[in-house]
């Protein structure tokens, strides 16, 4: 699910066919047939055409959303290459004099991903745990 879905466009009560579906997304009708086979829960007897909860379609979008979702902890940035959480080999901060949420100072904090080589990045306010015993300033 690279694409991202209006979810606000379904209503939660109504039910739909996979061609509404489809029209409502701009998406073609075997996408919906795929998301069926993927975990789509349909109305029971429901079978030509088969019928589709709103509510239903929002849980799955919000369910293929969680799934790529990827919790960080304190010392580690997301490697958009790796498609993971990692521990950069060096750790950069700049401050860009911009105030985030708490009248906080935002800090930009920039590494290279040990396994790729790129460059990760990171947005914070706290720059003291993550910067520990291996920081440079730009």
């Amino acid at each position: 699910m690279s694409k991202k879905y209006e979810v606000r466009k379904i209503k939660t009560k109504r039910s739909y066919t996979f061609k509404e579906i489809a029209d409502l997304f701009d998406v073609h009708v075997r996408t919906i047939q795929a998301w069926h086979v993927d975990g789509l829960v349909t109305l029971e007897g429901s079978n030509n055409p088969y019928l589709v909860m709103g509510i239903d379609v929002q849980n799955y979008i919000k369910q293929q959303k969680q799934k790529h979702k990827v919790a960080l902890k304190e010392n580690e940035f997301y490697c958009i290459s790796c498609r993971k959480a990692v521990t950069p080999t060096e750790v950069f901060s700049n401050s860009n004099g911009i105030k985030m949420g708490g009248n906080k100072q935002s800090v930009i904090l920039s590494g290279v991903c040990p396994t790729c080589n790129r460059k990760v990045n990171r947005f914070t306010t706290n720059e003291q745990s993550i910067l520990e015993g291996k920081s440079n300033t730009i």
